[in-house]
C-alpha cells in the first residue's frame, strides 16, 4: 500500500507541475499575440515589456518597414550596443540594409556625395557579421552587392595616370640589383 501512496504522490506533483507548465505556455502565447498587435498598430508603448530588447528591436525593424530612415538608424543604433551575438548580427545585417537601402535612394536622387558613404557604413558592418559568423551567407552576398556598386580602393582598378604608383614604370615597381648600404 506504501508503494501505491508513493506513485500516487509522484503522479501528483508531475501532475500539478504539467499543469503549471500549461498554464505558463498559454500566458506566454497571450503576451506574444498582444506584442504582435501591438507591432502591427505601432503601439508598443502599451506592451508592459515594451522596453525590452526584442521589443525594441521590433520597434526599429516597424519604422525600417515604415521608411522612417532617422528613427529607425537611431533604434537599431541604441539596441546593437546592447545586444550579442546572433541577435546583435541580426540588428547589424538591418542597419547595414537600412544603410543599402538610403544609398540606393541617394543613388537615384544623382546624390553620390550622400550615397558613398552610406555603402561604406553597410560594407562595414557586413564585415562585422562575418567577422563573427563566417557562414551568415545573406551578409557576404549583399557585401559583394555593395562592393560590385562601390568597391574598395585598393582592390579598384584605376588607370595609370590616376594612379602612378600601380604603373609598371613607376619607381616602386623597379627592381634594383644593388644591396643596399
Amino acid at each position: 500500500m506504501s508503494r501505491k501512496k508513493q506513485l500516487l504522490g509522484v503522479a501528483l506533483v508531475l501532475g500539478v507541475f504539467s499543469l503549471a507548465l500549461l498554464v505558463h505556455s498559454v500566458l506566454q502565447i497571450i503576451s506574444v499575440q498582444g506584442f504582435n498587435r501591438a507591432i502591427k498598430s505601432d503601439q508598443l508603448e502599451m506592451v508592459p515589456t515594451w522596453n525590452a530588447l526584442p521589443a525594441r528591436f521590433a520597434r526599429a525593424w516597424m519604422l525600417h518597414q515604415k521608411g522612417e530612415f532617422g528613427q529607425a538608424l537611431k533604434a537599431y543604433s541604441e539596441i546593437e550596443i546592447q545586444g550579442s551575438g546572433d541577435f546583435k548580427r541580426s540588428i547589424r545585417f538591418n542597419l547595414a540594409d537600412l544603410y543599402m537601402q538610403q544609398a540606393s535612394l541617394a543613388g537615384r536622387k544623382g546624390e553620390q556625395d550622400i550615397a558613398t558613404p552610406l555603402i561604406e557604413m553597410a560594407k562595414h558592418h557586413y564585415r562585422q557579421i562575418l567577422r563573427e559568423d563566417s557562414h551568415y551567407y545573406q551578409a557576404k552576398y549583399n557585401l559583394e552587392t555593395a562592393l560590385k556598386i562601390l568597391p574598395d580602393l585598393d582592390e579598384a582598378e584605376f588607370p595609370d595616370d590616376v594612379m602612378p604608383e600601380r604603373s609598371p614604370e613607376s619607381a616602386g615597381s623597379v627592381e634594383i640589383d644593388r644591396e643596399l648600404p
